[in-house]
């Protein structure tokens, strides 16, 4: 944090509700003027305003999500919340998003529970189409069945360079991913 002109310190806040478990964490002092010496002479370095992260686990669709402007603090806060929590600082997956890889390449029959009992439905509820470009414009499709829709009124979405996020229906409840 010294590198980004943010002190060291942080203080750590929990709420818990039934289904949520929501940490905050506030780096850095509010403000802070320390008195350096250096080969230039003597001057003050001004560190920059807190920042505050928000952590929130979703107990029911077993979420972990992380809301910090520091790509590098999101990765700790993931391995250290995996550790407390659960013993393992894999436990969360280190990207907020799955590979939907196989499903461009196989298309839609992927989307099948198969031979697994425990998954009653799979629905995909979501497209994000990038453009391409230097402002990285997208388009998103979304409706309740995306499939059932395209299949309604007949159209169909190029999934080469897409984010899916699709919603599982199993027998202990939902499950969502992208």
């Amino acid at each position: 944090m010294d590198d980004h002109n943010r002190s060291s310190a942080a203080q750590l806040s929990l709420r818990e509700s039934t289904d949520t478990i929501i940490a905050t964490v506030r780096r850095g002092d509010p403000f802070k003027r320390v008195e350096t010496i250096d080969s230039r002479g003597i001057h003050a370095v001004h560190l920059r305003p807190a920042a505050k992260d928000t952590m929130t686990l979703c107990r029911r669709e077993n979420i972990f999500q992380i809301n910090s402007q520091l790509k590098s603090a999101r990765e700790v806060y993931r391995r250290c919340f995996g550790d407390l929590m659960f013993g393992s600082p894999d436990h969360f997956v280190e990207l907020p998003r799955y590979s939907f890889d196989a499903f461009v390449e196989h298309g839609y029959e992927m989307i099948t529970p198969g031979d697994l009992d425990a998954i009653e439905d799979i629905t995909l509820t979501e497209v994000r189409l990038q453009s391409g470009g230097s402002q990285n414009p997208y388009t998103i499709f979304g409706a309740d069945n995306l499939i059932a829709d395209m299949e309604e009124r007949g159209y169909h979405i190029d999934l080469d360079d897409s984010t899916l996020p699709v919603s599982i229906i199993t027998g202990g409840g939902w499950g969502r991913g992208r």
